[in-house]
């Protein structure tokens, strides 16, 4: 994959990062969070975890650099979303792998240090696996969503505090016609 800059009026176009799977990642997913100079995104596969990295790149040199590669476990794997900056810190989730291979709530600082896994899913029923979309803050939560598992397997709203304690299931979707099922690169606004 590429990382590009374009202008708004189609004009322009720079190829500004070239992604190889070794040592930087490939198939770049989700979106970029601009802080400052710095832009934050992931990839979906390879890095030398081989389960895609969690990359910034500079504005203004256009230096790339990974903040963290995930292994599975006990990290996780595969994150589909966009992280979302609040401090110092990043907050996103992976799509499987860690602890029991439903996928990770983690934080990281801006500067790849102090990885901090805030919940790991599992495939029950209460801790739907299978986290997608960008987070939500409010408070000391975070908010997210699941494309699959909740009492009715069709994917579940949860709320968890920032430190990992209090996780709850706060809407299990029906299904049609009522309500939909499986969000799927999905963000809480």
């Amino acid at each position: 994959g590429t990382l590009f800059q374009i202008n708004y009026d189609g004009t322009g176009m720079i190829v500004r990062k070239h992604f190889n799977p070794l040592p930087d990642g490939e198939r770049p997913n989700g979106g970029l969070v601009l802080s400052g100079t710095t832009l934050y995104g992931f990839t979906i596969q390879g890095g030398p975890g081989g389960y895609g990295t969690l990359f910034s790149i500079s504005t203004t040199l256009w230096t790339y650099a990974i903040l963290h590669s995930f292994t599975g476990t006990p990290d996780g794997a595969y994150t589909y979303g966009t992280p979302f900056i609040w401090g110092t810190n990043l907050y996103a989730v992976t799509y499987t792998g860690g602890l029991y291979g439903g996928g990770t709530v983690f934080s990281i600082t801006v500067a790849g240090a102090n990885y901090f896994k805030i919940h790991d899913f599992a495939l029950t029923v209460t801790n739907a696996p299978y986290p997608q979309g960008t987070l939500m803050q409010n408070g000391n939560y975070l908010y997210g969503m699941t494309s699959e598992g909740g009492m009715n397997g069709n994917g579940l709203i949860y709320r968890t505090n920032l430190d990992g304690s209090g996780f709850t299931m706060l809407h299990d979707f029906i299904g049609a016609p009522t309500d939909g099922a499986y969000p799927y690169y999905s963000s809480l606004t």
